[in-house]
């Protein structure tokens, strides 16, 4: 390999604001149109009322206490001037946590605590990690406050998410704000990106302990195509194309792994590697074994981006969200 540039993205995500549909990636399907994640039917003298997707629920007007159930929420609160008392995660970003200093970071990662969540006296919880398909769940988070839950697109379309949660607080107004300076910043990676590959082909690829796969602009979710978190961003933002094979291996697949033998196959003039940059330090050795293993097989040089000295390892620590 001719060399192996470090890229840090600053954001992954989309484009730019609400219900805006993300731009036609040649050779795959057509992205559907972000749908609301969830609806502000009505005012009551108690707050509002709003259907989400385990049912309807009246919220508090003004919330002062609020709950994210997992880092997309949480950074949607904070990018729009709100922090959270608290968020439910398996991991959390320095600079989300740096946003936010005062918000307690309740690590979750197969069950919610609710006792934590209860001691942080919240009058909303907004999320659907671990809630979102466990009504019985969503139960017992409710009677801790009112909880409302997005639909299942909310990764995909984190800037309609970011209008929603805007408008569930009455402050619309700022997500256009929050919006528009995103927009501003990505504009800037596009026509850097530009310089570089311009008119030339991408192959994305992730690697994992003992894998390494392709990745799509998208997948298939409710028969609609949805951008993918881990993905998308090179494609939709940056306005990147894919290369053929990836279209012919992938189709309306999410993912692909790859073998040696599939390497020569890739012929895109440039190759961007992801990887975990959360992982820890045993589990980022195995991914560095992983990695060092492809590129010590004699195929690997068959790849005509590395033959070209364009393969881009970049830190996959931030794939979606305002931050």
């Amino acid at each position: 390999m001719k060399k192996m540039v470090m890229v840090c993205l600053l954001a992954f995500g989309l484009a730019f604001a609400q219900q805006e549909t993300p731009p036609q990636v040649e050779g795959f399907p057509k992205f559907a149109a972000p749908p609301p994640m969830f609806t502000v039917q009505g005012e009551t003298e108690d707050g509002y009322r709003v259907d989400h997707k385990l049912g309807e629920t009246l919220i508090p007007k003004n919330p002062q206490h609020i709950v994210a159930l997992e880092l997309l929420t949480a950074e949607a609160l904070i990018s729009l001037g709100v922090q959270p008392v608290g968020v439910t995660s398996p991991w959390l970003p320095e600079v989300v946590a740096e946003a936010a200093p005062e918000m307690a970071f309740l690590r979750t990662a197969q069950d919610l605590n609710l006792e934590a969540i209860l001691a942080l006296e919240p009058d909303l919880i907004v999320g659907y990690r671990l809630v979102g398909e466990d009504p019985d769940l969503y139960e017992q988070v409710s009677r801790v406050a009112p909880t409302v839950v997005p639909h299942d697109e909310v990764d995909a379309y984190w800037q309609q998410y970011t209008y929603d949660v805007a408008s569930l607080l009455g402050i619309p107004e700022r997500a256009e704000e929050v919006l528009q300076d995103y927009d501003e910043q990505a504009a800037t990676y596009r026509e850097r990106a530009q310089a570089i590959v311009g008119e030339e082909s991408i192959n994305i690829a992730l690697v994992f302990p003992r894998s390494l796969w392709l990745y799509a602009p998208g997948y298939m979710l409710n028969d609609q195509y949805v951008p993918f978190i881990n993905s998308s961003f090179p494609y939709i933002e940056l306005g990147l194309k894919a290369s053929p094979e990836m279209v012919e291996i992938l189709g309306t697949e999410p993912y692909a792994e790859v073998s040696f033998e599939v390497l020569p196959e890739l012929t895109a003039e440039h190759l961007i590697v992801l990887y975990d940059g959360t992982a820890t330090p045993d589990e980022r050795t195995e991914l560095e074994t992983t990695l060092q293993t492809f590129t010590d097989h004699p195929l690997w040089q068959r790849v005509r981006a590395v033959q070209e000295g364009n393969v881009y390892l970049v830190p996959r620590d931030r794939p979606t969200g305002y931050y």
